[in-house]
């Protein structure tokens, strides 16, 4: 996202050159709340921080994180850049792994959208 920004040296419109940023380097949902197009119902968020509460100790414990990881990439919940930091963490513990996945998948989809796939994906697994 960086990249984009320092290549495009407009003085003018810094705003509208940073969601766009943002939207090219695939944060959907981080654009989609700076540009406020839709109404989040907080409702939403609320409930899947109360299930990742709820189940989060589990997962932690007895799920191992990368064996989510290549379907959640196949499903865009995740990047390539966020799986890789995922690994370098579970290879120090699986918990801390599953604490960044936990993390990871909430940054570029609405919360209905990636918690359906997460689910999925953990269903498969």
């Amino acid at each position: 996202m960086f990249n984009i920004l320092y290549k495009k040296r407009v003085p003018a419109k810094k705003w509208n050159i940073f969601v766009d940023a943002m939207k090219e380097s695939g944060y959907d949902f981080a654009e989609s709340r700076l540009i406020n197009e839709r109404v989040e119902i907080p409702e939403e968020r609320e409930r899947v921080r109360q299930l990742l509460l709820l189940f989060g100790p589990y997962l932690e414990k007895d799920i191992n994180p990368l064996l989510l990881i290549t379907g959640l990439l196949a499903c865009s919940v995740i990047k390539k850049e966020d799986a890789d930091k995922i690994e370098n963490t579970t290879h120090k513990s699986k918990a801390e792994g599953m604490r960044n996945l936990l993390q990871r998948i909430q940054c570029y989809l609405e919360p209905h959208e990636w918690w359906q796939i997460f689910l999925n994906v953990l269903w498969e697994t």
